[in-house]
């Protein structure tokens, strides 16, 4: 169910952005290791799964790509986000974005003169 919902939810990403290449974080438990599954605390790790959809593919085959990009990265659920991002850098112009959005001082105002001045978003 979460394959199928995922796939549709990336492809109306598609349709909305116009983006062929489309990356959704999903949140998964990362307990797995014997010496962390009786501690308590927060062991979550968000996994980027990328999915590249042209308008030539049927739903299906994108449920296909989007089942092979979930059991894939399940199998490097113990790898933090962190290392991910290093190893596949976003653009500049997503990074600023993201940096703005996590800063505790910035409001839609200095989002919204980011998003104006910058083409490629």
């Amino acid at each position: 169910m979460f394959t199928l919902m995922l796939a549709t939810f990336k492809v109306w990403l598609h349709r909305f952005t116009g983006e062929e290449d489309v990356v959704v974080g999903a949140p998964v438990s990362n307990r797995e290791p014997a010496e962390v599954q009786s501690l308590m605390g927060y062991f979550l790790n968000t996994l980027p799964l990328r999915t590249k959809i042209s308008g030539l593919q049927s739903f299906r085959e994108i449920l296909v790509q989007v089942a092979q990009a979930v059991l894939g990265a399940l199998e490097h659920a113990d790898l933090p986000f962190d290392e991910i991002a290093e190893l596949a850098p976003l653009p500049a112009a997503y990074v600023r974005v993201r940096e703005l959005i996590q800063a505790p001082q910035s409001d839609a105002a200095d989002l919204a003169r980011l998003i104006a001045n910058d083409p490629a978003l």
